[in-house]
């Protein structure tokens, strides 16, 4: 994946994030309902930008049995979240 779709997926979630911060999804979930199955945008896109909001710290995985869930680190990451929207 490229640098530039994955900041660009990132943009996408941390906006989406700041108006819906509860949600939490799998990457296929999130890929259909939050992006709206944007064609320009695959599953491995959303993953890739998952991966990297892990690594800042603003984001959390949790396994339930085949399934990983996405959702935001509880605390105050809201500044982070706009400055990547």
């Amino acid at each position: 994946m490229n640098d530039s779709t994955t900041n660009r997926v990132t943009s996408l979630l941390a906006a989406y994030w700041l108006r819906n911060p509860a949600a939490c999804d799998t990457p296929e979930g999130i890929h259909r309902w939050w992006m709206n199955g944007r064609p320009d945008v695959s599953v491995g896109n959303v993953e890739e930008a998952l991966i990297a909001m892990i690594g800042k710290g603003l984001v959390e995985r949790r396994v339930t049995g085949e399934r990983s869930i996405y959702r935001l680190r509880a605390g105050g990451h809201r500044d982070a979240l706009e400055a990547l929207a």
